[in-house]
This record gives structure tokens, C-alpha cells and sequence, in this order.
């Protein structure tokens, strides 16, 4: 009966972890570039030949799998902002990151106090040659489709794009934000800049409200599992009276 104890208590754990995951995706749903969340859940049929050698009691119960990152395109829409980008193909902007690159989609870009481009949370948007910065009396700024950018009928810089060779490796470092390998960065050849655009989350609203309710119901099966084994216990450990 503990066994059942267990089985329940991760399950109940799976669907918490499932409740936020879900969650989050639907608070960043109108983020532009954001890429949603995904986890797996791993079947006693397909993870029992990997704990083979392990503890019979680790066999038991729900085990998550991990989570992933869908990086299926979000939805393009026209803004006419000179400083809102979006890529077309499969292609991410290069951000200076506190700790190194970051990697993002999200291409609603603003000026600092240097001028320079970056992102809505501040971080730098890199060229080919660094930070790019717009001249003081630029009044026209025109992005081209490889990423040159210029202001005044002058070049000023080339925006870097490049592609992840495996997607998998992706890592969060942010709603908008990603780590990769530097093994599995490649300079862009799929990928082009559209000025005047965003592209927003890729969060399928239906799906998600559908998964959070699938969620509600799974915890709630769950905890009554629980409440009929406790009771069951009770009984079994009640002293005759």
C-alpha cells in the first residue's frame, strides 16, 4: 500500500510541475518572440530498461522526462516601428549576455543612452563588429534583408544572425532568451530580416487552456487516489475494538 502512497504523491508532483509550466506559457502568450515550454512525462514501458539495475522502488510512480523548447515560428504582424525586427526562417539574433552570448527571436529593439540597440530587457544587440550604435543625427534608419543596417543612406553595421545546428541543445536563459553550445552555433544562410515587423509568442492559447484542465483533473484524480488509500489504511491499522 505504501507503493500506492508513492505512485500518488508523484503523480500529484507531475501535475504541480505541469500547472506551472503551463502557466507560464499562457502569462508570456502575448511576449513578442517568446518560445513556448514543453515537458514529457515518462511510461513505466519506456523507462523500465533504463532503471533495470536500479532500486525496485524507483520504478514506481510518474517521472518527468525534462523539459523542452518549441521553436516553431509565432505569428509575424506588421507594426511599422524601424526598430521592430523579425526574422524570417529559422535564424536568432545575437545578444551580449552578462556571461556571454544569448540567443533571441524576439526583435523589438529600442536605443540606450549610448544609442546603442538593444533588447526590451537592455542587454545589446550585437554586429558583426560588436554593438551597433546609431549616429546622433540619423533620421532615416533602414534594415536591410541580410541584417546591414543604415542610417542616412550610410552603412553603419551588419545585425549577426546565425542558426542552431540542433535545437535540443537550446537552454532558457529568459522568457526570450537562450544558451547554446558554441559548437552548435552557424553563422545564418536560412535566415532574413524583416524591418517594420514582430513576431509574437508561438503560444497556442486553445492548447494550453485545454492542457491546464487536462492538469486540474489529472491533480485532482491523484488526490483522491490518496484520500481512498488513507482511508484504507486507516481502516487496516484501526485496533479491534
Amino acid at each position: 500500500m505504501l507503493t500506492g502512497f508513492y505512485s500518488a504523491a508523484t503523480a500529484l508532483e507531475r501535475a504541480q510541475h505541469h500547472h506551472e509550466l503551463v502557466t507560464f506559457n499562457l502569462a508570456h502568450a502575448a511576449v513578442p518572440g517568446y518560445r513556448q515550454w514543453m515537458n514529457s512525462t515518462g511510461t513505466f514501458e519506456s523507462t523500465l530498461a533504463a532503471i533495470e539495475a536500479t532500486n525496485a522502488a524507483e520504478r514506481l510512480g510518474t517521472r518527468l522526462r525534462g523539459v523542452s523548447i518549441d521553436i516553431s515560428p509565432g505569428p509575424i504582424e506588421y507594426t511599422g516601428a524601424p526598430l521592430d525586427l523579425a526574422i524570417r526562417g529559422p535564424g536568432f539574433f545575437v545578444v551580449e549576455g552578462p556571461d556571454g552570448p544569448l540567443y533571441t527571436r524576439a526583435g523589438t529593439l529600442s536605443l540606450n543612452a549610448a544609442r546603442e540597440l538593444v533588447t526590451p530587457a537592455g542587454y545589446p544587440i550585437l554586429g558583426a563588429g560588436g554593438r551597433i550604435a546609431l549616429p546622433e543625427n540619423a533620421s532615416t534608419i533602414t534594415v536591410l534583408s541580410d541584417g546591414t543596417i543604415v542610417a542616412n543612406g550610410q552603412p553603419i553595421g551588419q545585425l549577426r544572425l546565425v542558426e542552431i545546428s540542433n535545437p535540443s541543445l537550446l537552454e532558457t536563459a529568459g522568457a526570450t532568451l537562450f544558451r547554446a553550445p558554441p559548437a552548435a552555433v552557424n553563422e545564418a544562410t536560412q535566415s532574413s530580416v524583416l524591418q517594420g515587423y514582430r513576431e509574437g509568442s508561438n503560444v497556442d492559447m486553445v492548447a494550453q487552456l485545454i492542457q491546464l484542465i487536462t492538469g486540474m483533473r489529472h491533480f485532482e484524480a491523484a488526490q483522491r487516489a490518496l484520500h481512498v488509500l488513507a482511508d484504507s489504511l486507516q481502516l487496516q491499522t484501526r485496533p479491534n475494538s
